[in-house]
């Protein structure tokens, strides 16, 4: 929530930023793949970076069971 929170209050001065030229189409491009790195992805085809990695840190593998433990 923070995150969208944060977009809508520099939406309006990148905008800005963009019609006086302070703010060039790569730096845009690079503002926009950060951006993805957090959205989520619904259809699991275009997947971030963090999601990636959330991931891959949720399956590492732990230290063994107790015996008689349902892990």
């Amino acid at each position: 929530m923070a995150l969208i929170g944060l977009a809508v209050v520099l939406r309006p001065r990148l905008g800005r930023l963009v019609r006086r030229m302070l703010l060039t189409q790569p730096a845009l491009t690079m503002l926009g793949d950060a951006a993805d790195l957090f959205r989520p992805s619904p259809a699991r085809r275009h997947v971030g970076l963090l999601e990636l990695l959330g991931e891959a840190v949720g399956r590492r593998p732990g230290p063994p069971a107790p015996r008689g433990s349902r892990r």
